[in-house]
């Protein structure tokens, strides 16, 4: 099965995975957020001209990267997304080294983010595209919403914490850093306006 058609598989799996497993406390981390950073990931990869087989790493990564949040608390997630893949891509002629590549590529999106190879650079721009846009307020809301949901407590000290989550975070690639970083510097400013 050529690349592209084996993408539309993983796609239809991963919405699978979605649709059988719902956990409607899954505010952010949902399938909607998934299809996000698939879009963002085709985006920032075609600006990188990957060829095929790297582009196949990068999406699948970006279509499985959180579905282990489907399975447990979040906690180690991207483990268990993991482990989906690679069951998931056992049926395929998936060579070794690709499979590794997509691990790689997921676990790099453990926070704290530490990318080492552009493919993991995209992946973790990707995830956290919104950081840099106007869907941030919103977005952050749910995150919150959502962490709140699986702890059953309220959470204090929101705006202090996501600031500091926005002021240590970075964008990898070039082109997110000239797409997003004022668009981040924004969101910090608002941030900031809260707490005075």
């Amino acid at each position: 099965m050529e690349k592209r058609s084996l993408l539309g598989a993983v796609e239809m799996y991963v919405k699978n995975l979605f649709d059988t497993y719902h956990r409607p406390q899954l505010l952010y981390h949902n399938f909607a957020h998934t299809q996000q950073v698939v879009a963002h990931a085709y985006e920032i990869s075609y600006h990188n001209r990957l060829d095929n087989d790297d582009l196949f790493i990068v999406v699948s990564a970006a279509w499985f990267h959180d579905t282990g949040y489907l399975f447990g608390d979040g906690g180690h997630h991207e483990e268990k997304s993991v482990q989906l893949m690679l069951e998931f891509l056992a049926a395929f002629p998936i060579e070794p080294a690709t499979a590794e590549a997509i691990t790689a590529c997921i676990l790099s999106t453990k926070m704290p983010a530490k990318p080492n190879s552009l493919l993991e650079k995209i992946i973790c721009d990707a995830d956290t595209y919104h950081l840099g846009t106007d869907t941030f307020k919103s977005l952050n809301k749910l995150v919150w919403q959502e962490n709140e949901s699986r702890l059953h407590t309220k959470l204090a000290n929101q705006p202090v914490q996501t600031l500091r989550f926005l002021e240590v975070h970075r964008f990898y690639t070039p082109y997110c850093q000239y797409l997003l970083n004022a668009g981040k510097e924004k969101n910090i400013a608002w941030l900031k306006a809260q707490l005075q």
